[in-house]
């Protein structure tokens, strides 16, 4: 025998003496029970229980799962071991204990006294009365934390004198050898036979009365509408009982919101705030006072309607218009970068013209000015004498030097100065090589041409004419031809002849050693942001094309209008 002592601590009898045992905490124990095996459990504050087998000891806290507070009562001579405390109940599944889940209503709490009948129930004796429940429905609370078990409860209604005793020193139920069940509480002392207790089978009929949105009553129909902006609803719901129905308890949930179960209680109104336009689906199912629930319930469908901004097509012009400020964002950054790349194409081709122009008016009209001095010289030496025709042979180099500075002259120049368009170009080059070759000239145009930039111009008419040249000169081609495709987003040029090819190997390193006439095209098709490309195989002729965007490659057109220059803006940036 075992008895627990206020601040004296734990005793037992032993031959005829009380003597004291070893508590482990310092403190006496507010709860004893002794299981079959004759171990005895002690509860203790904060959630504490000891297991003491003669002299081990097992101790359960919150590191095992028991959250439930000062222990109240514990009970071990059923299928189960059950811990009760002032915040609930636990049960010690697996050498853990698992709580019952905190979002309940709080009927679990401060039972001080638990017994066990012969149809698996448990009866707690508890602040709000006598609560009857099912092993299966216990476990399956324990098991699931989202569950509410299903119970019945008896209090002053069912004749119970006041409620449980709190802070006893032994348990408040007990079971007799005719399996009465014995409660004591603040009051008096309650017997029940569980044989003789009356369930209603009958589950409660579940109504939704009205619904209530801004104040305003509005009658519970399907398809109801409400207003844009409702930001206060309230549903009120009800259901018929004749037994007790102060003790019918419902769940309601609102499908197209958060659609959970909501344990409501006895209360009988639901509540949202700014629940949003949308469709909604409110259900609600009821339980009488013995825990038959009524599954089906009532339903009530009903929309809310949205305002102008909450529309969807009002979020897709936001989209939209948003899609249409980074869309233009983007095509005046295009076209800064286009007029940045046109104006630095601009400098380089007024440099050019400078150099051009110094050249003609200083170096060569100096040396032309050197050779008349010479020949003026030389017409003074005797027609015979060796040196008036070493003078002379001079004097024609020099004149081969003049020429060559002022074809270099003319290069510097633009040659995009005159109205001749790049097809033009490429044709005046093709009759110029067919003078000394036999190769067959086709240029196409695709697309409609439109006015390319000066220094563009030159560049592309630079790189085709090297690629014809090689053509003729050094793959021996019989068939080129040139295609120039006007396209909106872009111009591409492609040469393409059936000459000897070029090896892969002099491709892959830029070119053959000496010769510089691949990588002068790269370096020009740079100059401009070009893309040039080289594809050959021996004996398969060579394809060399360029593609540059149409930002850049033709001139910008002043036009009166925003529109039109919108317009324009569009087109090129395609």
């Amino acid at each position: 025998m075992f008895a627990s002592i206020a601040h004296q601590g734990l005793y037992v009898f032993r031959e005829g003496n009380w003597v004291p045992v070893d508590a482990g905490s310092g403190t006496s124990p507010s709860v004893l029970a002794t299981d079959a095996t004759d171990r005895l459990w002690q509860g203790y504050p904060n959630s504490r229980v000891v297991v003491r087998d003669g002299d081990s000891a097992l101790e359960y806290s919150a590191a095992q799962g028991l959250a439930v507070g000062n222990i109240t009562a514990i009970h071990v001579g059923g299928r189960h071991v059950l811990v009760a405390g002032e915040h609930g109940l636990a049960a010690l599944v697996e050498d853990r204990f698992r709580s019952l889940d905190p979002r309940n209503d709080g009927t679990f709490d401060s039972v001080t006294g638990i017994v066990e009948s012969d149809d698996a129930s448990y009866w707690l004796n508890g602040s709000r009365g006598i609560i009857r429940v099912t092993d299966a429905e216990l476990m399956r609370a324990f098991a699931e934390p989202g569950h509410e078990p299903d119970y019945a409860l008896f209090n002053a209604q069912d004749g119970l004198p006041g409620v449980a005793l709190q802070a006893s020193p032994s348990t408040t139920a007990f079971r007799s050898m005719d399996g009465l069940l014995w409660f004591s509480t603040n009051r008096g002392v309650a017997v029940i036979d569980p044989r003789r207790v009356h369930r209603n089978p009958r589950p409660p009929d579940v109504f939704v009365d009205a619904i209530v949105a801004d104040g305003r009553i509005l009658p519970a129909d399907m398809g109801l509408r409400l207003p844009a902006g409702t930001s206060a609803l309230s549903i009120a719901y009800t259901a018929t009982s004749f037994s007790m129905p102060e003790r019918v308890r419902f769940r309601y949930r609102l499908e197209g919101a958060d659609g959970q179960w909501q344990e409501a209680g006895t209360r009988r109104e639901a509540f949202y705030t700014n629940p949003g336009p949308g469709n909604y689906r409110f259900q609600v199912i009821a339980a009488n006072n013995d825990g038959v629930w009524n599954e089906e319930g009532a339903s009530l469908e009903f929309r809310i309607e949205p305002r102008f901004v909450q529309t969807w097509w009002f979020f897709a012009s936001c989209i939209l218009a948003a899609c249409g400020v980074m869309w233009s964002l983007y095509l005046l950054r295009l076209r800064q970068l286009g007029m940045h790349i046109r104006n630095r194409l601009h400098e380089r081709h007024m440099e050019r013209e400078r150099i051009a122009r110094e050249l003609h008016d200083t170096l060569l009209q100096s040396i032309q000015g050197l050779i008349l001095r010479f020949q003026a010289a030389a017409a003074t030496i005797p027609v015979d004498q060796p040196s008036r025709q070493a003078m002379e042979s001079a004097l024609e180099r020099a004149d081969e030097v003049i020429a060559e500075g002022r074809d270099r002259v003319l290069d510097l120049r633009a040659s995009s100065a005159g109205d001749e368009d790049l097809a033009q170009a490429f044709s005046r080059v093709g009759e110029e090589l067919q003078l000394a070759h036999t190769a067959q000239f086709r240029v196409i145009i695709e697309g409609v041409a439109k006015p390319l930039d000066p220094i563009v111009r030159d560049e592309l008419f630079r790189i085709g004419r090297e690629a014809l040249v090689n053509a003729c000169q050094h793959a021996g081609a019989q068939n080129i031809e040139v295609r120039i495709t006007h396209a909106r987003s872009e111009l591409r040029l492609s040469f393409g002849d059936d000459g000897r090819g070029i090896d892969p190997a002099v491709l892959e390193e830029g070119g053959r050693p000496g010769h510089w006439g691949l990588t002068g095209m790269r370096e020009r098709a740079g100059r401009i942001e070009a893309d040039l490309s080289v594809r050959s195989h021996p004996g398969a002729g060579t394809q060399v094309e360029v593609c540059m965007k149409a930002s850049l490659a033709y001139r910008p057109c002043l036009e009166k209008s925003r529109w039109k220059w919108l317009r324009n803006l569009v087109g090129r940036s395609r």
